[in-house]
């Protein structure tokens, strides 16, 4: 029995989110000349590219508005953001990963990000080696909060039995998605989502470190981390 542990990346893995709205109300008012609050940027972290801009692009009636959105918050995505990767990776996420390594248990990412800038800004964290396998928009064809993401990274790691897995997030839809695969789902509350929108979307625990909700995702799947040696 293969024991699996699935990560969500924006607001889990990295502290994004701040950056990607930011960058996002940049890009939007770039384009449209409209002024984009950044708690409406930021409630937009977590859904698919493409599902951003479209959203943003709905303040002006030009069709080709989306398309250039997303041009110029890839500009920014490369030259801005990209850079601070190693800073802004979450408390505890090495320790953690290796902790789960070192208990053998596979590892994966499924991410809203299409799978490419998924592995670049990992890759540029320094954490993309550790990592069995990333998941992005792109290989399934339903986003969270559809399932779809969880299933496959498991098919693709061998985790035929669902409960031997579990999913951390920091969004309800994470949440939504790790419960329909039938995972553990374990939410952490430094990202976006807070710990009542976690738990109303099926989250079994809202933390406040992703050491902690590793922790409990080994305990629930059956693994004790020994995380003194990291």
């Amino acid at each position: 029995m293969v024991a699996v542990a699935l990560f969500d990346l924006d607001g889990t893995l990295l502290h994004t989110p701040r950056a990607i709205a930011h960058a996002m109300a940049e890009s939007a008012q770039a384009v449209t000349g409209k002024t984009v609050p950044h708690g409406e940027a930021l409630a937009l972290v977590g859904l698919p590219l493409q599902v951003i801009t479209e959203t943003l692009a709905q303040a002006v009636d030009n069709p080709g508005a989306a398309e250039r959105i997303r041009d110029a918050y890839m500009e920014r995505f490369e030259t801005v953001i990209m850079p601070q990767a190693p800073s802004l990776v979450c408390d505890g996420v090495l320790e953690s990963i290796l902790a789960l390594r070192g208990s053998d248990v596979a590892i994966g990412v499924v991410t809203s990000k299409n799978r490419r800038s998924a592995e670049a800004i990992l890759d540029a964290a320094g954490l993309l080696e550790h990592f069995d396998l990333v998941v992005g928009a792109d290989d399934i064809a339903h986003p969270k909060p559809s399932p779809d993401g969880i299933l496959f990274a498991l098919a693709c790691l061998g985790g035929t039995d669902r409960a031997s897995a579990f999913y951390v997030g920091d969004t309800a839809h994470d949440m939504v998605a790790a419960k329909a695969a039938g995972t553990h789902a374990i939410g952490v509350t430094y990202g976006v989502g807070t710990s009542k929108e976690l738990l109303d979307a099926g989250a079994e625990l809202a933390l406040v470190s992703f050491i902690d909700a590793c922790i409990c995702g080994g305990i629930a799947i059956g693994r004790s981390l020994d995380l003194t040696a990291y």
